[in-house]
């Protein structure tokens, strides 16, 4: 045998090897596959997509047609949670069972026939669709031990996401809109006239100068804002990419009270499984101070509503949530000249509950119920008054049991700020750093005030 048959045989055992064992540790959902005939024969075989991988495990299809008239027990590593569920089925194939280790004792033991239907079938609607009671707790015992799940539990879950969206717009880049508003405008010399037109007050000295506090300005109480991101996940079960992209309007009913309408829009997918993610926030700022001239300490603090939702086929797994939070915010301003800084302290907390989505015969509940804290802060610095560097970092605590009891969140970017402050633009880094996760992304961020 010569030196190249060597060479092809190995290439081939190593090809094999990963298909049969090495890939399967590698993907997000795999079986660990053994004969319960005493034949010996074993396999571990993996794949991105949760359904599909249990479709062709049942049908003995695919990856899985060693095992076609042979009994066997598989369980199921469920984005890194190592026999999360154990799937057996019979010789003849007539018959499959499923019960759940991670739910300890007291799990349901689920049994399927065929002669109600074909059984990969039945289990997929099982996952997808029929049982939501047991996929409620299921779901919830996933999220307390993976780094991905998609619902709760880490930073690239459902309730993280609609936490972070509410911290930022509400509390770490509220920019309300005295804070950056243009300085008062000095009107010397301007002669008495009609007092229906003219900013200075009747029988004032003709000669005095005037201050016009542009805050007051109708055009600038409307404002449109659009937040873009987009980076990668590397976690110790998974790598992926996510991106987001959050709009908002923001409307101001006088210089103290505002409404706030976001829309937090989110994709991201590891090892071949996707994810989305949606919400809709409303919020009513408040201010309870605000400086003088764009110079001093302000305060507002934001409560706000949230209805969101995530969906997944590849994870069998999604969400329809409703939710609360109130964010604080304090930021300390020396003004919007070269040189000038400033300071924020933001803390936020919110509350998150899923809700049972009924529709004719499909039903589906992902049983979260969860709270979280996230607190920072925030320091500029003006290097003219239209360039502005800027740091921060936040702390987010899962309050409820989860997968990842906390994290931090390291950010640091540029900011310009247009001629008198109608036109903002941001670009910067922002990161998760939390045990077994991190998360890298690019953010772009861009308002207008009309």
């Amino acid at each position: 045998m010569n030196h190249r048959s060597v060479v092809s045989m190995l290439s081939v055992g190593v090809l094999l090897g990963c298909a049969g064992t090495a890939c399967a540790q590698n993907s997000l959902f795999n079986f660990n596959v053994n004969a319960t005939n005493m034949s010996g024969l074993m396999l571990n075989a993996g794949g991105s997509s949760m359904p599909d991988l249990i479709e062709d495990l049942i049908d003995t299809q695919g990856q899985f047609s060693s095992f076609a008239g042979v009994p066997f027990s598989a369980g199921l590593t469920y984005a890194g949670v190592q026999n999360a569920a154990v799937f057996t089925l019979n010789g003849s194939a007539t018959q499959a069972t499923l019960t759940f280790p991670i739910l300890g004792a007291g799990a349901p033991v689920r049994t399927f026939d065929a002669t109600n239907g074909d059984l990969s079938d039945q289990l997929q609607d099982y996952f997808l669709k029929d049982a939501p009671s047991d996929i409620e707790d299921f779901l919830q015992a996933v999220a307390r031990e993976s780094v991905l799940a998609v619902t709760d539990g880490n930073p690239s879950s459902t309730t993280a996401r609609m936490a972070r969206f509410a911290y930022d717009r509400f509390g770490m880049w509220a920019d309300v809109p005295w804070a950056q508003a243009p300085n008062p405008v000095e009107i010397e010399n301007i002669p008495q006239q009609n007092p229906g037109t003219n900013p200075r007050p009747a029988g004032a000295d003709p000669l005095a100068v005037v201050v016009v506090d542009e805050r007051h300005n109708f055009g600038t109480r409307s404002r449109f804002r659009f937040d873009v991101s987009g980076g990668v996940i590397d976690t110790d079960t998974a790598d992926g990419g996510t991106a987001s992209f959050d709009p908002s309007f923001e409307y101001r009913f006088n210089e103290n009270v505002g409404l706030i309408i976001g829309t937090p829009l989110a994709y991201h997918r590891v090892e071949g499984a996707n994810v989305f993610n949606f919400g809709v926030h409303l919020g009513l700022p408040i201010a309870l101070a605000r400086p003088e001239n764009g110079k001093g300490i302000s305060w507002q603090v934001t409560p706000s509503v949230l209805a969101a939702g995530s969906a997944s086929y590849d994870f069998a797994a999604g969400a329809l949530l409703t939710g609360y939070g109130i964010t604080n915010l304090v930021t300390y301003s020396s003004g919007n000249e070269a040189g000038d800084w400033g300071a924020s302290i933001i803390a936020h907390y919110s509350g998150y509950n899923s809700q049972k989505i009924s529709y004719d015969d499909y039903e589906f509940d992902s049983g979260v119920d969860q709270q979280i804290f996230r607190a920072g802060g925030r320091v500029t610095y003006n290097a003219t008054s239209q360039w502005m560097f800027y740091g921060g970092a936040a702390y987010t605590d899962f309050i409820e049991d989860a997968a990842i009891d906390n994290y931090i969140s390291p950010e640091g970017g540029v900011a310009i700020r247009g001629e008198g402050g109608n036109f903002n633009l941001r670009f910067g880094y922002q990161g998760d750093l939390g045990d077994g996760y991190t998360s890298h992304q690019l953010r772009f961020v861009a308002d207008w005030r009309y």
